[in-house]
This record gives structure tokens, sequence and C-alpha cells, in this order.
């Protein structure tokens, strides 16, 4: 090839990344827009686990004393977090889920940029040809975690804060760089990811075990964005000596070890979680294809085998945590996309230099023609995903303060005020409170939900020492003692209880357990039946 052809290919070549990374950017904003829609349209909207420690948020910035007057099986990291969107409705005197909808519209937009000026740092030629893929990837991932079901769960959260760190991680790894303040910035974020759940380590953890197979250069470690992640973590860690002696007690020696051996009460069968979904062996089959199209692609696309690490890793946090629940497959989901965007990316660029072998003649147009479609049916995928959100967003049983069609919610509305307290005997996670937080009702005791009683009851079941039973009993006396002084210190509105609750066993009636243990006599004297709706028996208070 003479030097004039080959001056000629490699502007055209840069004319193509031009013009597909400006396609790119607009793709993603399209994207944003609309996963961004998805939420603010409706901003009632918001998940039970998301409405649940929101409510944490709030009661931490009232100073109440975490693990004492909030029981939460959930690491602290989280519950400060959701500090941030319960402390913007305090300042501007709003419902709390229209602004954690906005927090974490915000923190998906902060993430994006991050990314976008991370990938700048790029140098070889042909990373850079990738680029555009990655950025329309962020605006992929966008848009599958808008659903109400995964928008701003810890798994989500956690992704958006660690995805610009290994974007970098990757940067720094084919020869890129950044400012430090940037990447100083970056390591925090992901240092804060990575602590909401021990698990999320995973995820820049195997990309960086397969950088340092690759590079065999532990040097490449010690850099600004990992320090400063360590440090974070470190910082989190040592945070846990600051804490009240009864909060740190509670926590290490209370939740930690009943948690560790009761919550199997709500795991489901390994295999089903491995192999079945909606439909059997889908989730299964898809990774593998995926992670076997990568392999296949790997010289092609530096990106490719790291986020296979990524998505490898994603699955892991799915299974070990053996619940299947479908936000835990947030991080799997994230990688597929990349992974899928990023392959396809690297098909049509393998077609281009097949057809475009002589390479006197000059591709540009014709590729950028190629992913303009692209992306535009992308983004036009994305405003479709939308109206499906909207045509379903009547299907999901979540309580919506402005069409409060479930009996229980009419009831709540019927029989207190806003800002009273409230309390069901849940031990499903939760499920009340995204109606408690659109309602605007307040928790009616320190336990956020009756987990901890479930796996009480499980410890119980399944003790494998008269020791280990006998614990459990006293911790079970305890919960229902603290219960009755919950709903006289806070002058608990309302009571709801229920006669079956899906994580205890099946014959196991939860009415009859707290009236043979004389609960409604000791603890519930101040209160009356007055209703009897879904599946719960409702109790208001008749004295203050």
């Amino acid at each position: 090839m003479d030097e004039t052809s080959n001056t000629d290919f490699n502007s055209s070549a840069l004319t193509w990344f031009r013009y597909s990374r400006w396609l790119a950017l607009i793709s993603l904003g399209f994207m944003l827009t609309a996963a961004a829609f998805f939420m603010l349209a409706r901003p009632m909207d918001i998940s039970l686990d998301n409405a649940l420690l929101l409510q944490c948020g709030q009661l931490l910035l009232e100073k109440k004393q975490l693990y004492v007057d909030i029981v939460e099986i959930n690491p602290p990291m989280i519950m400060y977090l959701s500090m941030i969107p319960a402390g913007l409705s305090k300042l501007i005197a709003s419902y709390q889920a229209p602004c954690f909808n906005f927090c974490v519209c915000t923190l998906s937009i902060l993430s994006a940029v991050l990314g976008i000026r991370i990938l700048d740092g790029v140098e070889k030629p042909d990373d850079k040809a990738y680029v555009p893929s990655v950025i329309v990837a962020l605006g992929v991932g966008a848009l599958l975690m808008s659903p109400i079901i995964y928008f701003g769960e810890r798994e989500h959260i956690a992704v958006l804060l660690i995805l610009p760190f290994f974007l970098l991680r990757w940067v720094r790894n084919t020869g890129g760089s950044t400012c430090k303040f940037l990447a100083c910035f970056v390591g925090i974020l992901a240092g804060i990811g990575c602590c909401i759940k021990p698990y999320f380590l995973l995820l820049p953890g195997f990309a960086e075990i397969f950088w340092l197979c690759k590079s065999r250069d532990f040097k490449s470690l010690l850099n600004v964005e990992i320090g400063s992640a360590a440090l974070a973590c470190l910082l989190y860690a040592a945070h846990f000596l600051l804490l009240p002696a009864e909060s740190r007690h509670n926590y290490f020696q209370v939740l930690i070890p009943l948690t560790v051996q009761g919550y199997q009460a709500y795991n489901h069968d390994l295999l089903k979680i491995i192999v079945l979904d909606n439909v059997p062996l889908v989730r299964p089959v898809l990774v593998i294809g995926a992670l076997l199209l990568a392999i296949l692609l790997r010289r092609r696309c530096s990106l490719l085998l790291p986020w296979s690490a990524w998505t490898v890793a994603g699955y892991l946090i799915f299974v070990l945590q053996q619940k299947g629940f479908h936000y835990h497959t947030i991080p799997m989901r994230y990688g597929m996309a990349m992974l899928c965007v990023l392959e396809v990316m690297t098909l049509l660029l393998m077609v281009r230099d097949k057809v475009f072998a002589n390479r006197q003649q000059k591709p540009a147009t014709d590729v950028v023609t190629v992913v303009f479609v692209l992306l535009a049916l992308l983004s036009l995928g994305g405003c479709g995903a939308m109206v499906v959100r909207f045509v379903q967003a009547g299907k999901h049983n979540f309580y919506l303060a402005e069409n409060l069609t479930p009996p229980c919610a009419a009831q709540v509305v019927r029989s207190s005020n806003e800002g009273d307290s409230v309390f069901f005997f849940d031990t499903g996670g939760g499920y009340q409170y995204p109606m408690l937080v659109q309602l605007n009702r307040r928790p009616g005791s320190r336990f956020m939900d009756m987990s901890p009683f479930a796996m009480v009851r499980y410890v119980q079941t399944h003790a494998k020492s008269e020791e280990q039973r006998k614990e459990a009993a006293s911790y079970e006396d305890q919960i229902l003692t603290q219960l009755g002084d919950d709903f006289e210190s806070r002058k608990t509105k309302l009571v709801l209880i229920p006669e079956h609750e899906w994580a205890l066993p099946a014959d196991f009636s939860v009415f009859q357990y707290l009236d043979e243990h004389r609960f409604f006599q000791r603890e519930m004297k101040n209160y009356k039946q007055i209703a009897s709706t879904c599946k719960y028996r409702v109790y208001q208070r008749v004295t203050d």
C-alpha cells in the first residue's frame, strides 16, 4: 500500500471515529432521557427495598441510633446513602419517593459523564474504534435499569458507582491516562459502591485479576484510583469503631450471626437459581453464548474479556446470594448489555474490513450509516420500552398514592393521617414500604420489617444444638417485647397482622402464634381490631 492510500484510510478512519462518537453521544442522551423519564414521569413509583431504606435514611437524619432504634440487617453504607434523598426531601418539603428517583437519575447521568470523560484518555487507535460502542452501551444499561423493580436498587447503585472505575482501569491497562483528581474521585466512588455489599468487590476484583494475569505487573496496582478506593473501604471499616457500643454489639453479636444462621429462610433452590428462569435455561445459555463469542473476538477488542470477567462476577453475585430476586441480576445484566453492544460493533467493524479490503476506498460514510442505524434503533427501542413501561405499570403490585386501588392502602388512608406511625407484621422484606412512603406514614417500630423474626424461627427449627435453640428463643421473646415497647413509645396508630407470611412455614399462623404468646393482651391492650383487609387484621390505637 502506498503512502497516499494509507493516509487516506487513516483520515477516513478518523472521520468515522468523530462522526460515530457524536452519534453515540446523541444516542446516549436520548436513552438517558428516556430512562429518567421512566421514573420522573411517575415520581411516586418506588420499589420496596428502596422505600424501606429511604425510611432508614430519614430516621438517621432524626439522630436515631443505628441497629438500636433502627433494626435492619443491611450493612450501614446503603442507609448512609439513603440519607441524601431523605435529606433532600426534608430540605424542599417534598415527598421522599420523587427525591429518591431524582437522586438516582442524577447519579446515572454522573456515572455516564464520568465514563465519557475517562474514555477521552484512550490512546490506541484500535481501542478508540470501540469508544462509541461503549458510550452507547452506557445508555443501554441505563434503559435496562429503568423498570421500577431495578431502578435504584443496591445493585444498581453499586454498578453506577463502580462503572467509571472499571472503564478507568481499562484505559490504564491499554496505555491511556487521565487526570489524578478524576482518578481519585472515581476511586472513592468505587470504594463506596463496593461497601454497599461485600459481594460487589467481585466486580472490580475479577477484572483486576484478568489484567494482572495478562500483564503480570503488580506495580499496575499502585495508582491513584486503586489507592483512593482502598482508602474509602478502610475508612468505612474503621467507622464501625466510632459507632456506639450498643450499635456495634447488636450488629456484630446479634444481627450478623442471626443472618448467617437464619437468612436461609429466604433461600431458593440453588439449581433453580442457576438453571431456571421464567423460561428454563435462557439465562445461562445467553451468558455462556456471549462469553464464548467474546473469547472468539478477543483479539479484535481489548475490552471484551474484561467485560466477560465483570459478567461472570455479576452471575456469581446473583448465585451466591441464593435468593433468586430479579434485582440481584443487575450487575450481570449490565455486563451482558456491554458485551452485546461491543460484540455487535466488533462484528460490524469486521464486516467493514472485509468489504473494504482495498484500503484505497474510503469506508467512513458507509460505516457511519450502519452505526447511525444501529444507534437510531437503540434509541427507538428505548422509547418503545418507555411505552411498555407505562402499559405494565399497573401490573406491578406497588401502591401509588394517586391511585389507591389496593384495599390495604385505602384502609391505611381511612384510619390514619400523614405523619402517623404504621406497622406491618411483614417478613417479606418490606412490601408495605412503597405505600408508607407514598402516603407519608412513618415506621411503627424499630424493626423495619419482621425478617429477624422469620430468621429466628428458622434457626429454632434447624438449630444444631440446644444452646443455639435457646438463644434464638430468647431473642424471639425480646423481639415481641420490643415491639410492644415501640407501639407505646411511638404511639403507633395502626398495626396490621397477617394470618400467614411467605418466609415462615406454610402451616405457621402468625395470629395464632401471637395469641398463644399473649402478645395482644400484653403488648396491644390499647388497640382494637377495626377491619380485616387483604391478608391483614387491622388494629387501631384507641388511647394515647
